[in-house]
């Protein structure tokens, strides 16, 4: 086990020297990273971030962070690699799934995010030269659980998963 406390959506740098990941730190969630041998964590934000990863190069991660003024997790936020402000923060959809992480074009000029309209997900690819970000898919499908591109870059595979829940209510056992 490499962290002592509960860390989520764990990235590996492209070097394998570290794995950033996202964690509750002083109450709230931070991008923290660790020796891939193991060690102290090391807080790389100090402000509310989730969801690292490395761009392909190495140099840097992307993450979530919210609105200031909203509270809304409606922001990607691209941070140098050894952590500290962001370089660049774009306002991605609202309806942008932040529970699914960014994803890195293999070019590392686009990140890639899934955004939810109502059932329907599809991908939303935000430039980091600060381009207005768009609709990379427009389909009808709902749970995108993973996806990631072909190493030459020009497919990127999907896959889907829809979350069911049932309630059961339990009366007059004993």
């Amino acid at each position: 086990m490499l962290t002592k406390n509960n860390g989520d959506n764990p990235d590996i740098s492209i070097d394998g020297k570290f794995v950033i990941y996202s964690a509750w730190v002083g109450g709230e969630q931070r991008v923290l990273r660790v020796p891939i041998e193991g060690g102290e964590p090391q807080v790389l934000t100090d402000y509310k971030a989730v969801e690292p990863r490395y761009s392909r190069d190495g140099k840097m991660f992307a993450c979530f962070i919210p609105n200031e003024k909203t509270l809304q997790w409606n922001r990607l936020a691209i941070v140098p690699a050894e952590g500290g402000q962001p370089i660049k923060v774009f306002d991605v959809p609202l309806t942008t799934n932040t529970s699914r992480g960014p994803i890195w074009t293999p070019d590392d000029r686009g990140i890639t995010v899934v955004i939810a309209q109502g059932e329907r997900q599809n991908l939303w690819l935000q430039p980091v030269d600060g381009s207005p970000g768009r609709a990379m898919t427009d389909v009808a499908v709902p749970g995108i659980a993973r996806r990631e591109y072909s190493r030459d870059g020009k497919r990127i595979a999907v896959s889907r998963a829809e979350g069911f829940g049932n309630a059961i209510m339990l009366t007059d056992f004993r």
